[in-house]
């Protein structure tokens, strides 16, 4: 009734970091990569604790990860203004949820080892936007965070297939997956906008301030 699996038994080459399995139950098939990051699983449950655990694997695969971060911010010091902050992130939104959805079906597949360079540089696209042309239309960026937010959906859906998906509970997985992408990415543009009133009270220019924040991240890229 609650079959649950946890293990360290992996070794220390790149190719012995995973072990997947398949578990069937009467009709139910549920098949799961475990490795050193997700080393343990429950079997069988319901689809809404599917659906909260990728809530949160959602949350943490934004926070936890330094490429999408990164690229959020070139994106979010580019302008202060909520129009530009609602545009630039629905683009992106929209895009990554196409990508997500049709790779996760199998409708689409792009090795990663070409998403993960694309991705790269679609951060090193926006950082030498932001320096150099910081009155690019908000039309044209907002295509332009469309274009790279379909890549990163990539990365996204790549990473949740490493983890494995219940065939009973695909639809709520790839849901809950997404939600919590975009739960992450609010909590990650709350606290640039924190920062950035910061900046303001310390009586620097909105100007000032977005130069010094895509400075620090010249010198990361």
């Amino acid at each position: 009734d609650a079959l649950s699996i946890q293990t360290d038994l992996f070794g220390t080459q790149a190719a012995e970091q995973q072990i997947t399995i398949k578990a069937t139950r009467d009709q139910e098939n549920e098949v799961l990569i475990l490795s050193p990051n997700h080393s343990e699983h429950s079997f069988f449950r319901s689809s809404w604790q599917v659906f909260a655990e990728y809530i949160q694997l959602g949350v943490e695969h934004i926070l936890l990860g330094t490429d999408h971060l990164l690229f959020l911010l070139t994106i979010i010091v580019a302008a202060a203004s909520w129009r530009y902050w609602l545009s630039v992130i629905t683009s992106f939104t929209i895009a990554h949820s196409i990508t997500i959805v049709l790779a996760l079906l199998g409708m689409i597949q792009v090795s990663t080892a070409i998403v993960e360079p694309m991705i790269a540089a679609s951060i090193v696209l926006m950082a030498v936007l932001n320096l150099r042309q910081q009155q690019t239309p908000l039309l044209q960026r907002s295509a332009i965070v469309f274009a790279c937010g379909l890549l990163h959906g990539l990365g996204f859906a790549s990473s949740l297939g490493n983890m494995g998906l219940s065939s009973s509970y695909r639809l709520p997985s790839i849901a809950g997956f997404n939600i919590g992408i975009e739960l992450g990415q609010m909590v990650f543009l709350l606290v640039i906008l924190m920062l950035m009133r910061l900046f303001k009270r310390k009586q620097l220019s909105s100007r000032v301030s977005v130069e010094q924040l895509v400075s620090v991240l010249a010198i990361i890229v």
